[in-house]
């Protein structure tokens, strides 16, 4: 439930892989029928095994992002979010939505998220057209693209990395 809602929490939108993506070809193969971004991931996880070891990277990167912010968001989305369908960025838009009634601690996630996002947005732009451009937005998908190039980035994009848990 944590890493599903720290996913949901990263994700505004569930969107099909691209061929940018490293887990587009397990994702289509294996989690055709998962619907939404924390199914997808939960697929993918689920068959560890037969990731390739691309893949398998950004689904452990992706993995450690939810983990890092699900448990402050957890008991608010159980008391605010209850009756909301899980899927497609529902919870973390209700959270979202509900932002003056959530804990401190979730605030700060959700804070944190866009921060990451817009420091990303400021010193990654050019570097994540070059490099992350078919890689869906959410879920920490370009953050994980970002990484994985880090070498070929710019010297802005590569200060903004090194700021980033």
């Amino acid at each position: 439930m944590r890493t599903a809602l720290a996913a949901t929490l990263l994700a505004a939108l569930a969107v099909p892989a691209r061929a940018d993506d490293p887990c587009a070809q397990e994702t289509l193969a294996l989690c055709n029928k998962a619907v939404g971004t924390n199914a997808v991931l939960g697929c993918l996880r689920g068959n560890q095994e037969k990731l390739s070891p691309a893949c398998q990277a950004s689904v452990s990167e992706l993995s450690a992002i939810a983990e890092e912010y699900g448990g402050d968001c957890q008991a608010d989305a159980k008391r605010l979010c209850e009756k909301v369908t899980p899927g497609q960025g529902r919870i973390a838009r209700c959270l979202v939505d509900n932002v003056s009634f959530v804990s401190q601690s979730c605030q700060a996630a959700i804070n944190k998220v866009g921060l990451i996002r817009s420091q990303i947005a400021s010193g990654c732009a050019g570097d994540v057209a070059q490099h992350c451009r078919m890689v869906p937005q959410g879920a920490g998908r370009i953050l994980a693209c970002l990484r994985e190039h880090r070498d070929a980035l710019s010297g802005s994009c590569k200060d903004v990395l090194k700021t980033l848990p």
